[in-house]
């Protein structure tokens, strides 16, 4: 069942109507409809918000939800579909499968980080010890050049997490999460952490940095091997790719939609040239 918070961004937010959207199939001043997870709701909620208000004449509206997105796609309910990161083989063939000829557009870079309690020693850690420790396989730092002291994994609690299927898909590679993994709602991640000296999660790279200001969480550094440089996630190490833990804001159209109201967008989100609009504006 569909889950849905729609916004028509103007100079105010607008509740919308979900059930019988119009879309910009044909009609160049009709709203683009655009739905993904919350990672991507917000960038994309701040990437329209800046677009209208270059182009008044212009209407973005951003959904939060992935359920069904494909079908929703196919089913001409939404003109693109965003995401962190890309789809995978299955998505791929689901598009396949639902005629779709998919047209994939990325439009800025955002980053999962991990974060922990400032008072941890670990500064930094290979993927294939994110992996290790989310998946259960260490249970404790001492296993990582930290402190005999037990690992809790934390991880968001929502329906709609992209943050979580580009964690699920690049670094525990089809590995489920540790059966002990503490699901936790995204807003009380920072204060989780700080109350559990032990405790680590993977985290928004805005709400990471917000946190790491104010004193409550430390950022681990990743490596991509053994032999490889730890790097932090900066706005540079992220769109450069630098960063193990980058992934593209990517924007999936069907083909057939792919008009010149989309093309704008897009070209717009592109020629910004931001990992994360909020991130480069609030963080920085």
């Amino acid at each position: 069942m569909l889950k849905a918070r729609g916004l028509t961004i103007r100079c105010l937010f607008l509740i919308t109507f979900l059930t019988a959207p119009i879309l910009s199939w044909g009609n160049d001043n009709a709203p683009l409809q655009i739905r993904g997870s919350k990672y991507m709701f917000f960038a994309m909620t701040d990437l329209a918000r800046a677009y209208m208000q270059r182009n008044p004449d212009k209407s973005v509206v951003v959904d939060e939800s992935d359920h069904e997105a494909l079908k929703d796609l196919s089913d001409k309910k939404y003109d693109a579909i965003a995401m962190l990161g890309k789809l995978d083989e299955d998505a791929q063939e689901e598009a396949e499968d639902l005629g779709l000829r998919l047209v994939e557009q990325i439009v800025g870079w955002g980053a999962v980080t991990l974060v922990t309690h400032p008072k941890n020693p670990v500064t930094e850690l290979t993927l294939e010890q994110v992996r290790r420790i989310f998946s259960g396989e260490y249970n404790n730092w001492n296993q990582v050049g930290g402190d005999d002291e037990l690992i809790t994994t934390m991880t968001r609690d929502e329906s709609v997490s992209g943050t979580e299927l580009f964690f699920s898909q690049s670094v525990l590679r089809g590995f489920p999460f540790a059966q002990k993994t503490v699901r936790v709602f995204d807003h009380d991640i920072v204060r989780k952490i700080w109350k559990q000296p032990g405790s680590v999660a993977d985290s928004r790279y805005t709400e990471a940095i917000r946190g790491r200001i104010n004193g409550f969480v430390k950022i681990i550094a990743i490596k991509n091997d053994e032999n490889s440089p730890a790097v932090m996630p900066t706005p540079e190490t992220i769109q450069s790719q630098a960063y193990p833990l980058a992934a593209p804001m990517t924007l999936y159209f069907n083909s057939s939609n792919y008009g010149d109201n989309s093309k704008r967008f897009v070209s717009f989100c592109s020629s910004r040239g931001l990992l994360n609009p909020m991130a480069s504006r609030r963080d920085h």
